[in-house]
This record gives C-alpha cells, sequence and structure tokens, in this order.
C-alpha cells in the first residue's frame, strides 16, 4: 500500500505561516461583507503565499452588479491590477457574484498553460460550489485557493511554468459556473454501498481510498469510528478532495505500520518515509472488533504547513505517538529524522506498576521479547519500581552484558533473556 497527500480531506487545515502586517484590502475587495476577518485573514496569507512562491498575484472580488460575469470580471482582472505584483505576469482573479449567483475565475496569458479552462471549470464545479451549497462561501473560497496552491506546486516541481515577457494580461482564459449558494440538499447516506469489515488497519486504509475514488461519501461507514460518522454527518467532502486523494495514493514510500496499547482498546499508526513529508500518517483504533479510521483524531492532530507538509499538533494529548517514538520533531511539530535509540524501549508507570509503552522494530527491546504493554516486574533479579528506574538501568548496563527481565503478559509471567545493546 502506498501513501498520500492529505490536501484537504477533512475540510480547512489551518496552516503554519510568518506573514505579518498584511493589508487584505491589497487582494481581497469584499463590496457585501460575505467574509469575517478571519475568513479574510486566511486568504490574504494564501494570496501572499502564492506571490512569495510560485510567483500568482491573485485577487479576490465579491460584488453584486448587472452585467454579464465573464466581461465583469476581465475589467476587474485590469482595473485591480491583479499580476501586476507578479514578475512573470502571473495573474488570477476570482469574481463572486451573489445577486446573480455566479462565480468566475479569471487566468492570465501567463498561467493559461497551468489553470486550463477545463482545470479552472473543474477546480468551481467540483471544489468550490459544493461548499458554496452549504452557504459557507469563506470556505469554498479557502479551499480552491489550496487547490490552487497545490496546482502551482506541482507546476513548480514538473517546470511547468512557462516565463513570458509582457505584463500580466487576460485574454478571457478561465470559466465561470452558477455558484449555487444555499442550494444544498440534505445530506443523506444513500447513493453509495457501505464497505467490507477490515481485520488489518491496512485493509481499513485501503478500503477508504478505494471509497474517496468512487466519490462514496458516505458518512456512516463502516471503516470509520463513531467519533469520525459523527464528524463527517455535517461535513462538506467535495468530489475534487476526494479525487485529490485517490490521485495522489501513489505518490508516497511503502508505509509502515505501528501497534500500540490504549486503555481504550488497541491504536495503530500507519506512516511513511520521514523525508517525504507531504505523506501524512494514518490514525486507527479497534471498535466492535474491527480496524477503523480515527479521521476525528487526525483532524485534530495532524495539520499541514506551508508545502502541504504535516506536523503534529503539540497542543493536544497524542495517544498515538508511540508510533513516533524513533522520530525527531522540530519545536513545531515538524518531522526531522530518525534517532537512533540505543535500547528503542520506552516504559511508563501507572500506579506501582511499570509497562512497555513502545519498542523499536528489529531493535535491542524487540530482539529481547518486549512487547507493547509488558508489565515488568524484575530486571536482572532486581525488582522493577517504576519508569525511572527502568531507564537508569538501561544506561548503566554495559554493552553485551546478560539482561535478564522478568515480564507479566497476558497473566503470564515470562523470563526474557538476552544482552545488553553497543
Amino acid at each position: 500500500m502506498h501513501g498520500r497527500i492529505r490536501l484537504l480531506v477533512l475540510g480547512i487545515m489551518p496552516a503554519l505561516f510568518l506573514l505579518t502586517g498584511c493589508d487584505n484590502r491589497q487582494w481581497l475587495n469584499d463590496e457585501e461583507e460575505f467574509l469575517s476577518k478571519a475568513a479574510s485573514e486566511q486568504l490574504n496569507t494564501q494570496n501572499h503565499y502564492l506571490l512569495e512562491d510560485h510567483d500568482i498575484d491573485y485577487r479576490l472580488v465579491i460584488q453584486a452588479a448587472e452585467g454579464d460575469i465573464n466581461q465583469r470580471a476581465r475589467r476587474h482582472f485590469q482595473d485591480s491590477g491583479a499580476g501586476q505584483r507578479s514578475q512573470t505576469g502571473r495573474g488570477l482573479l476570482l469574481l463572486l457574484d451573489p445577486q446573480q449567483n455566479e462565480v468566475r475565475l479569471e487566468v492570465s496569458t501567463a498561467l493559461e498553460g497551468v489553470y486550463t479552462d477545463a482545470f479552472v471549470s473543474y477546480l468551481e464545479r467540483q471544489q468550490m460550489v459544493p461548499f458554496f451549497r452549504h452557504n459557507r462561501v469563506a470556505d469554498g473560497i479557502a479551499a480552491t485557493t489550496e487547490l490552487i496552491i497545490e496546482r502551482a506546486r506541482q507546476a513548480k516541481a514538473k517546470q511547468a511554468f512557462q516565463t513570458p515577457t509582457q505584463s500580466a494580461f487576460s485574454a478571457g482564459g478561465g470559466a465561470s459556473v452558477p455558484a449555487q449558494i444555499g442550494e444544498a440538499a440534505p445530506k443523506t447516506a444513500g447513493g453509495h454501498d457501505n464497505v467490507s469489515t477490515t481485520t488489518t488497519p491496512e485493509q481499513a486504509v485501503q478500503h477508504y481510498l478505494a471509497a474517496m475514488a468512487a466519490h462514496n461519501d458516505r458518512p456512516d461507514l463502516s471503516i470509520y469510528t463513531n467519533n469520525t460518522r459523527d464528524m463527517l454527518a455535517d461535513w462538506v467532502i467535495t468530489p475534487a478532495q476526494m479525487d485529490n486523494l485517490a490521485s495522489s495514493d501513489q505518490q508516497c514510500g511503502p508505509a509502515q505500520t505501528l501497534l500500540g496499547p490504549s486503555r481504550r482498546g488497541p491504536l495503530a499508526v500507519i506512516r511513511y518515509p520521514i523525508e517525504q513529508r507531504q505523506c501524512a500518517p494514518w490514525l486507527l483504533r479497534i471498535e466492535e472488533q474491527q480496524w477503523r479510521l480515527d479521521l476525528a483524531s487526525q483532524q485534530s492532530l495532524i495539520r499541514f504547513g506551508r508545502n502541504n507538509q504535516w506536523y503534529l499538533d503539540h497542543k493536544h494529548r497524542n495517544p498515538w505517538f508511540f508510533g513516533f517514538m524513533d522520530w525527531q520533531f522540530d519545536r513545531n511539530g515538524f518531522p526531522l529524522r530518525t534517532i537512533q535509540h540505543r535500547w528503542a524501549l520506552s516504559v511508563t508507570s501507572r500506579g506501582d506498576n511499570t509497562f512497555v509503552r513502545w519498542v523499536g522494530e528489529g531493535a535491542a527491546a524487540d530482539r529481547l521479547g518486549l512487547r507493547y504493554e509488558d508489565q515488568l516486574l524484575s530486571w536482572n533479579d532486581t525488582p522493577v519500581t517504576d519508569h525511572r528506574q527502568v531507564a537508569q538501568l538501561m544506561d548503566t548496563s554495559d554493552p553485551g552484558a546478560s539482561i535478564r527481565i522478568t515480564i507479566l503478559r497476558d497473566g503470564q509471567t515470562m523470563e526474557l533473556i538476552g544482552q545488553a545493546p553497543p
């Protein structure tokens, strides 16, 4: 199984930006006051990102007026100076008319090869309008902007941008569609079949990706945890989001599954190579005797930054951290590198007892035979009192010294014998 880019799978993910002192009026003309201050600031940040990283000058106009929206968008493009901040003539302008219930994305000639009319129409119909239909105008614009950014990132990686010599100019590139604001039908579970039960974490992720490829947006799929179903009941998952998940599945390396204990039942983390920072991990747990995706916890614990790279939100309690004990993170929660542990063993105290919290695969503790949730009773005949004592015993064990650990596993006392690692 391969990974994927987790872009907007659950909604608008807050990003980690360090831009301050920006004037929203430079980018946004909201005559109808549709957007809140927070939404305006988010769009302002996205627009600065597009300009700084991809040299795209992106403007937004929300205006109710008479006349053809295509002609108005082209006129606004010229009057607002869209693209003039770009060094390569790259300009975009989004015009939303809530009165005529229409929207158009105008594209400069310098960008027509990347943002084709067909792609713009798809973006509007399959990403923006589904939000608009639920009266989530700001979210629809932000979600569409994130896919505009992702398209720019991919074009930059493939060197698909042209470098024109002319100034920013619009020759009518782009597309307009009915905005359909507030026209959503009630969300139901009908129209799609449920998925089969899963016996492994990998199966749960495979079934989820297959459901996304089939545009199966049922909020009650059996592969979802109960808290995920509650969250998705009122969520907007667009066809474009599902397409993005399905198509990007092949972009990441082979996954690694790590199992861990929890007082509420077994947990699993499926993660991808640390250097592939756009391939976020999956979090799963067992409910009703089958593995299920906990997308609600992913929404709380996993965030996305400037280049669509994931990071852990350390502000939340994270019971899945056992899956990252051998990784080093920076102060913002971005994964940096693998840590070489001597023992690759982490233990925790609960009351008067000490339990194994994490064992690195193939490392010294794993070779000794230690497993998740083993209770440590003694270390070389010394009774175990707490996790701090175990850490000291590991640190003071001479390389190659004989190690004998007595444990309690599933109600049975066992003795594990091996050698201390280098």
